[in-house]
């Protein structure tokens, strides 16, 4: 069967082995449940760590930073203080990450 190696909540390698007991020194993970090299383990699920944000395009930064969509239209729809403060955070946002 094919194992995950766990070591502080991520896979470090997958390995063959009979059985899940068969190196005690080693925190095994059924690898059939899932998961890759690199991924974080909660003790339940795997999840994909996000890319470090230097790999990311200026989009993907923004994208990030900005507010939620549902807070851009709330404030859009209320107009006055609320839109104008909303502007100040979206090009906060443009200014730390520009087009690049």
């Amino acid at each position: 069967m094919r194992a995950h190696v766990i070591t502080g909540g991520k896979v470090t390698n997958t390995i063959e082995i009979n059985n899940l007991t068969d190196v005690p020194s080693l925190n095994l993970i059924d690898a059939s449940l899932g998961g890759k090299m690199g991924d974080l383990w909660d003790g339940s699920v795997f999840t994909t760590p996000p890319p470090p944000l230097d790999t990311l395009t200026y989009q993907e930064k923004r994208a990030a930073a900005y507010p939620p969509i549902g807070d851009q239209l709330d404030a859009l729809w209320k107009g006055g203080t609320a839109a104008a403060e909303m502007l100040v955070l979206v090009q906060a946002v443009k200014t730390k990450y520009p087009k690049g």
